[in-house]
């Protein structure tokens, strides 16, 4: 292998691949794993704050004070929400180029 790479004509070949397609498919694969892992933590927020809710809705407290607690817990789901929808259309041409690359 190492005479093949010798010759000009190999090792300028060779750096082209390189270039062209093992840096690509590795900054595509890095990107997969970061919005796999954005996702992942997204979901780990739901679920807590689903336990959060559970919690709340199970303590003997009054109107008033249950209803403030509903509407903060609301608003963080909608928080959530919101961050999921620019997460996926942050990397939605990554996903994207994965099934058409």
């Amino acid at each position: 292998i190492v005479n093949c790479l010798s010759s000009k004509g190999y090792v300028l070949h060779f750096f082209h691949s390189v270039c062209a397609y093992l840096i690509a498919n590795l900054i595509l694969s890095f990107s997969l794993v970061q919005y796999y892992i954005f996702l992942y933590l997204i979901n780990q927020r739901g679920v807590w704050l689903n336990k959060v809710l559970t919690v709340e809705l199970s303590q003997k407290t009054s109107q008033l004070i249950l209803y403030e607690k509903l509407q903060s817990i609301r608003l963080l789901f909608s928080a959530l929400q919101i961050l999921a929808k620019e997460v996926n259309n942050l990397y939605a041409t990554s996903v994207v180029l994965t099934f058409i690359g």
